[in-house]
């Protein structure tokens, strides 16, 4: 699936997000797995994420099934020859928005 002009503004909107420490991480068991089996810090994590492009694109927007009303997007990255999946969102909070970072791990499964 090709990305469009909705990834472009949900990357622009990311990327503003954690440019201004508007990120969080969940801290998911496989999440800080990943992490620590991949030596980086959530300062990496952070600019892995800004340095997404619409090249990274996998799916979404899609609904969060778990928090009616949310939208789901999904990147991947390939880091020294490991395949990582980010399942990230926006949440609107006072003018501004929040990028929460759901999942970051090597898939389960293939990605495309």
């Amino acid at each position: 699936m090709s990305a469009s002009w909705q990834t472009v503004l949900f990357l622009i909107y990311a990327k503003k997000a954690v440019s201004s420490s508007q990120f969080t991480l969940i801290p998911r068991k496989k999440n800080l797995d990943a992490l620590a089996e991949a030596g980086i810090t959530v300062g990496h994590l952070k600019k892995i994420i800004s340095d997404l492009t619409p090249e990274n694109y996998i799916r979404g927007p899609e609904p969060d099934l778990t928090i009616p009303n949310e939208i789901l997007w999904v990147f991947r990255v390939i880091m020294e020859s490991t395949e990582y999946y980010l399942k990230l969102k926006l949440i609107p909070e006072k003018n501004k928005w929040n990028l929460i970072c759901i999942s970051f791990h090597p898939p389960d499964r293939p990605l495309r």
